[in-house]
């Protein structure tokens, strides 16, 4: 289980209809929410891995302590959301450093694993992203959805733990989760695809994936565990469709449901055993 911990107005989907700016000085819910997942985590015994972007870690410092105090995992989300196609090799370098600065200046362990802002991995960068997390220290990636998407997504790529990246230095890469069906990749790993689908056939498609042999690497944000776009109007109705719907109280009984049914680890624990891989479900 993982969380890309960022505020619901640094989307993609939001800045995209926004001025710069525009949100300068808007309350953050991060905290708050992070620390409710983190309790609700607890209550079951689940760990999960926080992947948090730089930007947010400096303003609010106090999430690291919440995470790491109760047994998870702190990662990285990059800086400030920013699309890695919207980034050469030099200037994602230059952020993940930014990233590595601050944790050291919060005497904070070093992050083991990295997600890109809107899984922007693509088979165009990620050969050169993979030698920069390498050199940097990351163990693993998990920015790879195993299947092309409108926005991001690598067509056929595996969907089995890999390593990423074609030169000297690579890192493991934890696809996010499909599910098999009729030759189909169907993206079961949670978000936008955990709030749109019924739970009974989310928890289904991922159990088929678990009895294929997978690891399923499910995400989502704290900001959909909350009241969309903290009850602001006025954006346009496909975006409060896209980025609103199902969250809230539904989220969290998504979330309850996944729990009860699968166990849930951080993903520095799944990277560190590859090639590893568990038994095919028998059922």
């Amino acid at each position: 289980m993982s969380f890309d911990v960022e505020e619901w107005f640094q989307t993609a989907a939001v800045t995209a209809e926004s001025a710069p700016g525009a949100f300068d000085g808007k309350r953050r819910r991060s905290p708050f929410l992070v620390d409710e997942l983190v309790r609700f985590l607890n209550e079951r015994g689940a760990r999960a891995t926080f992947f948090v972007l730089g930007d947010l870690l400096a303003a609010e410092p106090g999430i690291a302590g919440s995470i790491l105090g109760s047994g998870h995992e702190l990662a990285c989300h990059g800086w400030g959301h920013q699309s890695l196609k919207e980034m050469n090799r030099a200037s994602f370098r230059e952020d993940i450093e930014k990233c590595l600065s601050l944790w050291d200046t919060l005497s904070l362990p070093r992050p083991s694993g990295y997600r890109a802002p809107s899984f922007s991995v693509t088979d165009g960068n990620s050969a050169w992203v993979a030698e920069e997390l390498s050199s940097a220290g990351f163990l693993y990636d998990s920015s790879v959805f195993p299947v092309a998407l409108i926005r991001y997504g690598i067509d056929n790529s595996p969907i089995l733990p890999y390593e990423l990246g074609d030169g000297a230095r690579k890192v493991v890469e934890l696809p996010l989760a499909i599910s098999p069906f009729m030759g189909l990749r169907v993206p079961v790993a949670g978000g936008a695809w955990m709030r749109f689908t019924p739970l009974h056939l989310h928890s289904r498609l991922l159990r088929r994936a678990v009895c294929k042999g997978l690891i399923p690497v499910i995400y989502s944000h704290p900001w959909e565990y909350d009241v969309p776009f903290d009850g602001e109007s006025g954006f346009s109705p496909v975006l409060r469709l896209r980025q609103g719907r199902g969250s809230g109280k539904r989220m969290w009984k998504a979330l309850g449901r996944l729990l009860d049914r699968f166990e849930s680890l951080p993903l520095m624990e799944i990277a560190s055993a590859y090639p590893g891989r568990p038994e095919s479900c028998k059922r």
